[in-house]
C-alpha cells in the first residue's frame, strides 16, 4: 500500500498538472495573445450598420467595385450554381441586392474574385479545377479566357490585389503573390503568416494598405497580417455577427434544415470612404458594416 504522504504527493502533482493544462489551453502553450511590441492580438470592433440581403448566396469572394461606393463584386460558389455577380447597396432601405449574374462552367466550383487594375480584368478562382476565369469590362463582365492556376498553389480559395500583384489563398496559412503573364500566372513570392501555434485555413482575403485580412475557414475569426513579412497583427472574432444570423434562422424555424457546417463567416469588402468593412457569411441573410476599433 502507498503511504498517506505518498498519496498527498500524488494528489498535489495531479492538481498541478490540471492547472498547467488549463493555463496551456487558455494561452495556447508557449505562445500568447501578445504581440512582440507588447500589445494584444485580440482585436475589437463595432457594428455600424446591418443590411438585409435579397437572397442567401454562397459567398466565396467579395469586394467593392473600383470607384464605386454602392456596388459590390461577388463570387458565388457551389457546383452548378457558381457565378460572378454584381450587387448594389440601397442605403435608404438598408438592403443589398444582386443586380447581375454571370454563370461560369457548371462543372466548376467558384471561389474568390478580384478586379486587377493593372490589366483592367476580373479574375475568379475555382476550387479544385485548377483554373481562373478571366473577364473584361467591369461594368458588364464578359468572359475573356481561362488560365491555369500554378500547380504549386494547389486549390484556389481567396483572391485580392494591390496595384502590382494578385494575392491568392489556398486554405493554408500561405498567400501566393502572382502576376498574370502570356501563359497564365507567375508566382513572385509566398507570404507565410506567422500564426504561431494556430492553424487557420485562410479563405476569403482582402488587402488594405500593407495588411491582409483573412477569413479563417469554419471559424468566426479574421486574421490581420503583414503582406511584407507575414507578421500577425490582430485576430478579430465576429461571433456576435454569427449569433445574429443564428437568431434569424431560428426565428424562421429553419434550425434543422440550415447547413450550419458550411454556412460560416466568409466575405470581406473594405469600404475606403468610411474605413469600414462589409462582412458576411455563406448563405447569410445579412451583411454587416463594421468598424475595427483596435
Amino acid at each position: 500500500m502507498l503511504s498517506v504522504g505518498t498519496w498527498i504527493y500524488i494528489g498535489a502533482a495531479i492538481a498541478s498538472l490540471v492547472i498547467l493544462t488549463v493555463v496551456l489551453t487558455i494561452t495556447g502553450g508557449n505562445s500568447s495573445n501578445v504581440t512582440p511590441g507588447g500589445g494584444t492580438l485580440v482585436g475589437a470592433h463595432n457594428i455600424v450598420k446591418t443590411y438585409r440581403v435579397d437572397d442567401r448566396y454562397f459567398y466565396q469572394g467579395l469586394e467593392f467595385v473600383q470607384g464605386s461606393t454602392n456596388q459590390l463584386l461577388m463570387g458565388e460558389g457551389w457546383w452548378g450554381k457558381s457565378n460572378l455577380a454584381l450587387m448594389e447597396i440601397d442605403e435608404e432601405a438598408k438592403s443589398i441586392s444582386r443586380v447581375a449574374s454571370y454563370p461560369i462552367n457548371s462543372a466548376y466550383f467558384g471561389e474568390g474574385v478580384t478586379y486587377f487594375p493593372a490589366d483592367s480584368r476580373i479574375y475568379q478562382l475555382t476550387w479544385k479545377d485548377g483554373v481562373l476565369v478571366v473577364y473584361e469590362n467591369l461594368q458588364d463582365p464578359t468572359k475573356l479566357k481561362e488560365i491555369p492556376l500554378p500547380s504549386q498553389i494547389g486549390e484556389g480559395w481567396g483572391l485580392t490585389h494591390d496595384a502590382d500583384y494578385i494575392y491568392i489563398s489556398n486554405g493554408s496559412t500561405k498567400v501566393y503573390v502572382v502576376v498574370p503573364n502570356s501563359t497564365g500566372l507567375s508566382i513572385q513570392r509566398v507570404i507565410s503568416a506567422n500564426v504561431g501555434y494556430r492553424t487557420p485555413m485562410f479563405n476569403e482575403i482582402e488587402l488594405v494598405g500593407d495588411y491582409i485580412y483573412a477569413n479563417a475557414y469554419t471559424t468566426n475569426d479574421i486574421y490581420k497580417f503583414s503582406k511584407i513579412d507575414g507578421t500577425l497583427v490582430k485576430i478579430y472574432n465576429f461571433a456576435d455577427l454569427a449569433n445574429l444570423q443564428k437568431k434569424e434562422v431560428q426565428s424562421l424555424g429553419q434550425s434543422y434544415s440550415y447547413d450550419w457546417g458550411n454556412n460560416v463567416l466568409n466575405g470581406i469588402a473594405y469600404r475606403q470612404e468610411t474605413n469600414t468593412f462589409l462582412l458576411t457569411g455563406k448563405k447569410w441573410d445579412f451583411m454587416f458594416e463594421v468598424a475595427l476599433t483596435d
